[in-house]
């Protein structure tokens, strides 16, 4: 696919990305509105945090179902557009904490930002359940 940038052997081991790569980085964000890095975490840190995802996901799922107020700060299971669809913010622990922290996610932040003051304080992902509409990536 057009939007994928693979990171190295080489950038994981220096922790620091190349010049070309931060480069093709840019390019594809900037005319697709999207980048997908990909190599960036290990098969165990992505096992973990999938594990991780779906003990989250039904709780805060089983958590919503028994409060009214969806949607109101502090309910952790968000639905936008239709119950099909829905925002869920994981907490800023381990796993999670591990994926936002990558040196990796952070240079290339900052480098489409142009900016070293860079924070990723919320990690959220949409949860589409069967029967829902495509979406682009956004």
């Amino acid at each position: 696919d057009n939007i994928s940038i693979g990171i190295t052997e080489e950038e994981h081991q220096s922790e620091q990305l190349q010049a070309t790569t931060l480069h093709d980085i840019v390019s594809v964000f900037d005319t697709c509105g999207v980048v997908a890095l990909t190599n960036v975490y290990s098969s165990s840190q992505i096992d973990e945090a999938a594990r991780a995802q779906a003990e989250h996901f039904y709780e805060q799922s089983a958590r919503s179902k028994q409060t009214s107020a969806i949607g109101r700060r502090g309910v952790e299971v968000k639905r936008r557009g239709g119950v099909l669809r829905q925002e869920v913010i994981c907490p800023l622990d381990k796993p999670f904490t591990d994926l936002t922290s990558s040196s990796m996610v952070l240079q290339t932040a900052r480098q489409i930002l142009q900016s070293t003051n860079v924070e990723l304080d919320t990690f959220s992902y949409i949860q589409s359940e069967p029967g829902s509409s495509l979406q682009s990536w956004h």
